[in-house]
Order: structure tokens, then C-alpha cells, then sequence
């Protein structure tokens, strides 16, 4: 069954650190923040031994920023709104494993759970999320609605902001379509005063066989 509250979770046994669940108390504006969750992608496509020349500006923040390497992910982050939680809220989606991952009905767990939107919004930041694929797929319109997002935009809010409603794939928006779309808002968000949270899920990478944009 899907866990329905911290007191049902095995601390010892899931090796988490109950802390980190609780709510913090105050936080301060700082940087804006563009968060880009790549479908599908591994660090094995910036591998210019495997794939020469296919991710050149991946591959130059990769050398110019900060690099994380060597991680490993723990069960329960596997899967796309998995990775969503357990990077945004610091642990993994936990749930019976006979339940599909993508299909999961989100529990008052992650309501009890202090995740990056809540920090940003205790800041004040305006939060917008951005995805092609359906907000009802795995929940994630009513997991970042209840993590304090302010726009939260998936295949059929931003529909009727195509140029060509033909170009779309069985997923929703290309994400050519979602990226020229993205910079619009980001650009607004940037023009305003407060600071902001700027979202993106792409798709087009989406295992096993993708559905590429034709750019």
C-alpha cells in the first residue's frame, strides 16, 4: 500500500534521516533558478568516445560548472515522478513496489514533506513549471501545486499557445516547442521584481525510442 504519513515509515530499515523530512522555519531570496530535468538522459551521452559531438553545450557546463559524478540512484527515484520528489524534496517516493511508479496516487507523505518549492516560496519566489506531457500523468500538477508553484503549465495549458496544434507528439509538445515557449516566461520573469523558480520537464529523450524534435 502507499505509505500515508511519516509515522508509517520504517526510519531504520529505509536508512532515511527523519530531519530532513521536517519543515524549516525561515529562508532568504537569493539566484534565480532554472531547474531542466532531462528525460532519459545519462551522463553516457557526453561521452565524446561514444558520442562524439551530440551534447556540446551539456559537455561545456559540464567542464565549466559544477560536475557531479559517480552517483547512484536509490530505489524509489528511478523513474520520472520519482526523480521529480526525490530531488525536489531530498528523499525517495516511497511506496509498495507492486504499484507502478509512473501511476501512483501522491500521498499526505509529501504534504508533510518540506520540498524545494516550499523553501523558495517561504523566499517569496515565483514559481512556474513547464513540461509537454499532461499534468495529470503521475500526479505532477497536484505534487507541485501542493509544493506552492504559482504556474504550473503542461500539454493542455499550453496548446493553445502553438503556432502549428499538428506539431506534437504522443507524449504532447516537442521540446523545441516547450523551450522557445520557456524562454518567453522566462524572459517575463526575469523583467519582473521578485525572484523566481523556473521549471522544465522535456520529453522528446523518453525511453526506449524517443520522439526527437525535427530541429
Amino acid at each position: 500500500m502507499v505509505i500515508g504519513s511519516v509515522e508509517q515509515i520504517d526510519w531504520q530499515r529505509t536508512g532515511l534521516n527523519q530531519g530532513a523530512l521536517q519543515r524549516g522555519s525561515s529562508a532568504q531570496a537569493g539566484k534565480n533558478l532554472l531547474v531542466i530535468y532531462m528525460e532519459g538522459v545519462d551522463s553516457i551521452y557526453t561521452d565524446e568516445a561514444i558520442f562524439p559531438g551530440l551534447t556540446p553545450n551539456l559537455k561545456r557546463f559540464a567542464d565549466t560548472g559544477l560536475n557531479l559524478t559517480n552517483m547512484r540512484q536509490v530505489s524509489g527515484s528511478e523513474w520520472t515522478v520519482g526523480g521529480l520528489v526525490a530531488t525536489s524534496c531530498g528523499t525517495p517516493l516511497l511506496q509498495d513496489t507492486s504499484i507502478s511508479g509512473n501511476t501512483a496516487l501522491f500521498s499526505s507523505l509529501l504534504n508533510e514533506t518540506d520540498c524545494l518549492g516550499d523553501v523558495l516560496d517561504r523566499a517569496d519566489y515565483h514559481q512556474t513549471f513547464m513540461g509537454g506531457a499532461s499534468l495529470s500523468f503521475a500526479g505532477k500538477g497536484r505534487f507541485f501545486k501542493s509544493h506552492q508553484f504559482d504556474r504550473i503549465l503542461g500539454r493542455e495549458e499550453l496548446m493553445g499557445q502553438l503556432a502549428n496544434d499538428d506539431y506534437v507528439n504522443g507524449w504532447g509538445l516537442f521540446d523545441d516547442t516547450l523551450f522557445a515557449l520557456a524562454l518567453d516566461e522566462f524572459e517575463t520573469l526575469a523583467a519582473g521584481s521578485s525572484p523566481f523558480n523556473l521549471t522544465l520537464l522535456t520529453v522528446d529523450t523518453h525511453h526506449p525510442n524517443g520522439e526527437p524534435s525535427a530541429s
